[in-house]
């Protein structure tokens, strides 16, 4: 790989090589684990005011991660069990970057306050609204 602090080459890499090959994953948890990392992408180069090509590895920070997983309930109205899910390709992905794990041990936890002021900021417009 070119630039190994860049995203988007290990999400390539994820999607195209290590679910298929690598897991074997079946092709419907391959199109889950596709959009909820376009998800990703999208709300992560919205909040970083970045490119979504110009997103690194290290950009996958716990607190990211949980402002995303606030979002997709909060927002989007996605239940418990697809922001899980969600969470899993996340975790899949950064643990087949060989990057630092996020702690992200309270981020499968039930909707909290923190979950309700992280969208309080958002809707002040500290966070992109998608």
């Amino acid at each position: 790989m070119k630039d190994k602090r860049g995203l988007a080459p290990w999400i390539k890499r994820f999607l195209l090589e290590y679910l298929p090959t690598d897991r074997n994953f079946a092709r419907n948890t391959q199109h889950s684990y596709r959009d909820a990392l376009r998800l990703f992408v999208i709300f992560a180069s919205g909040t970083l005011h970045r490119k979504p090509g110009e997103l690194l590895v290290e950009d996958l920070s716990a607190d990211l991660v949980r402002r995303f997983m606030c979002h997709i309930e909060e927002r989007r109205g996605c239940s418990v069990a697809t922001r899980n899910q969600r969470l899993a390709a996340l975790l899949r992905t950064t643990r087949m970057t060989g990057g630092p794990l996020p702690d992200l041990s309270n981020a499968m936890a039930a909707p909290s306050l923190e979950c309700t002021a992280c969208m309080a900021t958002a809707s002040a417009g500290a966070l992109p609204a998608f």
